[in-house]
């Protein structure tokens, strides 16, 4: 999908990765802004890649987070091992939890918006600020 990404936009100066998102070893730049899209809840180590987004951040520089909340399991027949390895890894956050997790890393909320997904849960959009 990243080769893809990259073929079609080849005249635009964007950057795509499959960095681990703790260290992102691609890059030594700085960005204005990181978007972290139902992402946050499969990091192994949220407090590390936080520190590295910080990192990147300019001066003034924002993460746009997008989370489904509350984060639902997938439901199928076929895939009840998958959903005992996923609840290994995923550490689903509720939306304060979040906040006060970026909080305490220097970063503050600048914006929130929530859409309805179904009448279970909603889509967050969160824009943290340096």
């Amino acid at each position: 999908m990243i080769g893809f990404a990259k073929e079609k936009i080849k005249i635009d100066p964007k950057y795509f990765s499959n960095d681990d998102a703790t260290i992102l070893s691609s890059y030594n730049q700085q960005f204005s802004t990181i978007i972290c899209c139902n992402l946050f809840f499969y990091l192994t180590d949220y407090q590390d890649a936080i520190t590295r987004w910080k990192e990147l951040l300019a001066e003034k520089g924002k993460i746009i987070l997008i989370e489904e909340n509350p984060f639902i399991f997938p439901k199928s027949k076929s895939v009840p091992k998958m959903n005992k390895k996923l609840s290994e890894v995923i550490r689903p956050k509720s939306i304060s939890q979040i906040k006060e997790i970026f909080f305490k890393e220097g970063l503050n909320i600048i914006q929130e918006e929530k859409v309805k997904i179904d009448k279970c849960h909603q889509l967050c959009g969160l824009v943290f600020e340096k």
